[in-house]
Order: structure tokens, then sequence, then C-alpha cells
């Protein structure tokens, strides 16, 4: 739901502000495999670990603050760019500074290059902006729907989502888009998000015996719930303040959606 998406950038990669990592799951459906026990310093599709352990977005709790930029390296030398690069650094920078707040000179700051080299691979920055949410659609939505729509059993299927997605993923990001969605690209993107989402829970349910009409329904109770609780625990992190809370609240969730199904 952010469902991974949404999504640690909902959602994305740990960089210099790495959050506690889950420790690795082995029994974990192959098809989930390396999206919790990933080699330290990288996050895969740029999830970071442990809503519990996010914070709140920068542009949202007012103030940024300094870091090394992406794409330097230590010594300092700038590291090649490339659209992928850009395309990613401007993830980084609508994370913090939300979607107002993504300029070209930002983004080549985090790069370590002039903002010149942005129109070596993009027109401006409303082409750059268009790649960050190709790269954030196709890696949190597209990516990690097909990812669970892998796993056979619907029925371990809907608990690793609800879990990945409430517990092991922070999505800063979707909160970050969805306070800029005034902008026609941003409301675009969140919509086939939203959609890709619905339809993902709501074939899970629908395998699990609900009727089609029940099963979306229940979808979008699931969605909603998900993005409104992303939304409550970046602004009362104490409302769900350690892992066991948080699973205690999914499984009232979890039960609420499989009531009348199959494994009901």
């Amino acid at each position: 739901m952010d469902l991974g998406s949404a999504a640690v950038h909902d959602e994305r990669r740990g960089g210099r502000r790495a959050l506690r990592r889950a420790g690795p799951h082995h029994d974990r459906p192959a098809a989930l495999r390396g999206l919790e026990a990933l080699p330290a310093g990288a996050l895969e599709g740029g999830v970071r670990p442990g809503l519990l352990a996010a914070r709140r977005p920068r542009a949202l709790a007012g103030g940024r603050g300094p870091g090394r930029p992406v794409g330097v390296s230590p010594a300092g030398r700038p590291a090649q760019t490339s659209p992928d690069a850009w395309a990613a650094a401007a993830l980084d920078e609508i994370e913090e500074a939300g979607v107002r707040g993504l300029s070209v000179q930002a983004v080549a700051r985090r790069l370590g290059v002039s903002k010149g080299g942005l129109y070596h691979h993009y027109a401006d920055r409303r082409a750059l902006l268009r790649a960050a949410l190709d790269r954030w659609e196709h890696r949190q939505v597209t990516e990690l729907n097909a990812r669970f729509d892998a796993i056979d059993d619907p029925r371990r299927r809907l608990h690793e989502l609800l879990e990945y997605s409430f517990v092991r993923m922070a999505p800063t990001v979707v909160l970050q888009l969805m306070a800029g969605a005034e902008d026609p690209d941003v409301a675009a993107v969140l919509e086939r998000a939203a959609e890709a989402r619905l339809g993902l829970l709501a074939r899970i349910l629908e395998a699990l015996g609900l009727p089609a009409d029940a099963a979306r329904h229940r979808a979008v109770m699931g969605y909603s719930h998900y993005l409104g609780l992303a939304q409550l625990r970046t602004q009362s992190p104490g409302v769900l303040a350690t892992d066991g809370l948080v699973r205690e609240h999914l499984a009232v969730l979890e039960a609420a959606l499989l009531a009348g199904t199959d494994a009901g």
C-alpha cells in the first residue's frame, strides 16, 4: 500500500539518515526476500524499513538540514551524473523539501555538479519532476505490486502486504506528493498509484472469497487507513510508538479486512 509503496522513502533509500532496520526474516516468501534484509547503507527500491522510526518530512516540520550531497564521493569529487541520478536526487529533494521546494539548483547541489548539468538530460524542472515521479511510480508501485502478486497464497499475500506497508516502510515521499497534489503531474501519478494499490488489495480479497464490489470497498478502507495512519504518525509519532503496538493495531485492521472471507 506505498502500499509499499507510497514509500524511508515510501519508500526509498536510507541515505544519510538511515532508519533503524528490521532484522531479516528468513521465512519470508521468496518473492519478498531482500526487501527487509538489505546490506548496510543501501535499501532496495528506496524503501527504508521501520514505519515507527519514520521522521517527519523536513518541509512539513519546518527547516532543512545539511548533509553530504547524494552523488558526491567521500573525497568530495562529483560523481558522474546520469538521467537516473538526477531523478533519484530529485526524489530525495522532494522527500525533504516537498514538490514546491524542488529546484534544479538544489538537486544539482545534491549531486555536486552545476545546475547546467541538468540540461544534458532534461529540458527543464518540469521534465525533471516527471522523471522523479516516474521513478517513484515504477519502484514503489509497479515493482512492489508485482512482488506481492507473485505470492501464491492470498492469505499470506495480505499479511505480507500489511506488514510491509505499515511496519517496514515509512511513506515519507507519498505524504509530500499528497501535499503537492495541486500540481497536475503529481495528481496524475497519485491517482494511478491509488488505482494500482486498490487493485492489488481488491484482487487479494477476491481470491479470499469476497465478491468484487465488497472487495473494492474493503480495499478502499485499507488504503485509506494506510494513508491516514501515515499522516497521523508523522504528526503524532507517539500514537503507536513501538513495533508491538503497530502490530496490535495491524491485527485489528487485518481481521476487519478478512471478515466474511474464506480466511475470516
